[in-house]
């Protein structure tokens, strides 16, 4: 709020703003009744609400909450002012001006004030991605096998200690593989016969296929021969 005085002196030269008009920040929406109101100057952009930190934005008016400025136990409200917090009915609590379910509030996940990307859901009070992942978990912006990733063990962010492996969501310690085997993901695996990983980790030979020498094939091959 500005001195009432400097209000008086400013208010023969200043166009006048309409309230209604003017952006407030927190509600994100410009009034219908009238478009963007041209700003030049801060002492235009006096809302009369005490609560709000009023400025004069890329030629907008704009009006910010402050609930710091309001007595122990009241919200700020950009039109009203500083207001005590809503009625809630469970599972909704009062967040701010409003009432948010913060199981599912995307703009209050798990907590008040805070908010899930774009696109991204709250479920269970935690952001989560768009579907996509199954039967992978979301972690982040990835898509993890928590059954396996070392990184994101049983859980997301559950990061296994040095010198262990992750199988089965628990870390391990890794295994020591002998020649010709190789460590792909917490197994001892022998590249050149191991459908699962042939010629390397994670490359799966198809149904009716064979790994041959690290390639995967249905040649009809006697393997008795296969080294000759």
């Amino acid at each position: 709020m500005l001195p009432f005085l400097r209000r008086l002196a400013w208010l023969a030269v200043m166009l006048p703003v309409s309230c209604a008009s003017t952006i407030h920040a927190g509600d994100g929406a410009v009034d219908a009744d009238a478009g963007p109101v041209a700003c030049t100057t801060v002492l235009q952009c006096d809302d009369h609400v005490f609560c709000t930190l009023d400025a004069c934005v890329t030629g907008a008016c704009r009006h910010t909450p402050l609930t710091t400025r309001c007595a122990a136990g009241l919200s700020c409200d950009p039109v009203r002012g500083c207001v005590a917090p809503p009625a809630c009915t469970l599972p909704a609590v009062p967040c701010g001006t409003r009432c948010a379910v913060l199981a599912t509030d995307p703009s209050n996940c798990g907590a008040c004030g805070l908010a899930c990307s774009d696109g991204w859901a709250c479920q269970g009070g935690r952001c989560t991605m768009p579907p996509g992942c199954a039967p992978l978990t979301s972690c982040g912006v990835r898509c993890v096998d928590t059954q396996t990733d070392p990184s994101h063990s049983g859980a997301c962010n559950r990061a296994c200690a040095s010198g262990t492996t992750c199988r089965g969501g628990t870390c391990i310690p890794t295994p020591t593989c002998l020649a010709p085997t190789v460590l792909c993901g917490s197994t001892c695996v022998d590249l050149q016969t191991d459908l699962a990983h042939c010629g390397r980790c994670g490359m799966v030979c198809s149904t009716g296929a064979t790994c041959l020498r690290g390639v995967c094939t249905t040649a009809n091959l006697d393997l008795r021969c296969a080294s000759s």
